[in-house]
């Protein structure tokens, strides 16, 4: 039983992803805000086709951020709709250059100005680095796992310190997310909804003394003592 609800709401969002490709067309001239609420109501409606629910913790810390790199744990392969649904500021994020031959994914991610990269070369990650340093400095806020790759578990991979960086490059605000519960959607015996904790702002004054491997171990710590494990 659980195989057909896994199939059927796996056949379900491939059935929507047409629509999503030409939705983002339309709203490729909108303003960021307008194209965030789109996106936020195209990440919730996937959530629903999952059968997930979300719980934010301390959303109000996603309200009117500017200049912010977000920093969160990745634990799955759907884990940016519901960083989406829960950080209320306009955002782009890293994404794999894989990605955007994707229906309808790689259309939204060109909507919202997605840095790719290609994780095969060293000068793939110099130019994603350099362009969400650029983002930054221009007033954008850029969403990035410094894992480098999902957990598949509760668990955290370290971070890779060098993706901090950017923080000193671009003299960036860094928001920590806690992400639980997420690393496998389609898994029906997952009765604990997906939580998302924001935890407080760190302004950049205040860590601009700070070593990126400094910065990265500070993070690290914030997100994991709210990654909470996952009951099935």
């Amino acid at each position: 039983m659980r195989l057909v609800i896994k199939a059927l709401r796996f056949l379900a969002l491939c059935l929507i992803l047409p629509w999503l490709h030409l939705d983002a067309f339309i709203y490729r001239k909108a303003s960021k805000a307008k194209r965030h609420a789109r996106v936020q109501f195209w990440s919730r409606l996937g959530l629903k086709f999952l059968g997930r629910k979300l719980v934010v913790n301390h959303g109000e810390y996603s309200e009117n951020m500017t200049h912010t790199l977000i920093v969160c744990n990745h634990q799955g392969l759907t884990d940016p709709l519901p960083i989406l649904c829960g950080v209320k500021s306009p955002m782009s994020f890293v994404s794999k250059i894989e990605n955007r031959k994707i229906l309808g994914i790689g259309a939204w991610g060109d909507t919202i100005d997605l840095i790719y990269f290609d994780r095969s070369s060293r000068e793939g990650n110099v130019k994603m680095l350099r362009e969400c340093t650029q983002a930054i400095k221009s007033g954008h806020n850029v969403l990035i796992f410094p894992e480098g790759t999902r957990s598949k578990s509760d668990s955290m991979n370290p971070f890779k310190a060098k993706a901090f960086g950017i923080v000193k490059m671009a003299q960036a605000n860094i928001l920590p997310i806690s992400l639980s519960h997420a690393y496998d959607p389609f898994d029906t015996r997952i009765k604990q909804p997906i939580t998302l904790t924001l935890h407080p702002l760190i302004p950049y004054h205040s860590i601009e003394g700070k070593s990126s491997d400094e910065i990265s171990e500070m993070i690290y710590d914030i997100i994991k003592k709210d990654v909470h494990p996952t009951l099935i």
